[in-house]
């Protein structure tokens, strides 16, 4: 899988079946700049979505990186939003435009070692480091409450616990 613990080397050489989904080509990637201008390297990202799952999982890295660097990801609070946040996970109840068109119910589940970082731009945000030969590995996504399956912010956080939990631990299998 791409849990945090994930062989890096394999997902850039493009993995094998039992390594999730083949992603883009190795050379796949796009310069990144960091505050003020900061050249980053050359960043990639992985994103794969299993059959059945309401987040997409993925994992970035980066070439060239000189140095660790704080990354973040997080979602607009718009409208005033219910959130949830704690346990690993971000979960954001965003109110959809127009007359009682529900919520749209807004997801992340990020690595132990994150935080939640200020309000900035009116974004909640989610903070780690990278390291130049580390990877950042994270689940994300969302669900419509009107759809039934998460009708509010609530099931859906317990959603997202559950994610967490599945990746903190994962199914072992031993052959004798």
């Amino acid at each position: 899988g791409m849990g945090p613990g994930a062989d890096l080397g394999a997902h850039r050489r493009g993995g094998g079946a039992d390594q999730g989904p083949r992603g883009p080509p190795r050379g796949a990637g796009s310069r990144a700049e960091g505050r003020g201008g900061r050249r980053l390297g050359v960043e990639h990202r992985r994103i794969s979505l299993d059959k059945g799952a309401q987040l997409n999982r993925t994992l970035v890295w980066y070439d060239g990186l000189g140095s660790d660097i704080d990354i973040v990801a997080g979602f607009p609070l718009r409208d005033n939003p219910a959130f949830v946040q704690g346990d690993n996970i971000l979960a954001v109840a965003d109110p959809t435009q127009g007359d009682d068109n529900g919520k749209a119910l807004l997801g992340i589940v990020f690595p132990a070692e994150a935080e939640m970082a200020p309000v900035i731009d009116n974004h909640r945000l989610v903070k780690t480091s990278i390291s130049p030969d580390g990877a950042l590995a994270y689940e994300w996504g969302f669900a419509w409450d009107r759809e039934g399956k998460y009708p509010d912010i609530q099931a859906w956080a317990a959603y997202l616990r559950s994610v967490d939990n599945a990746r903190k631990n994962p199914l072992k299998i031993s052959y004798k």
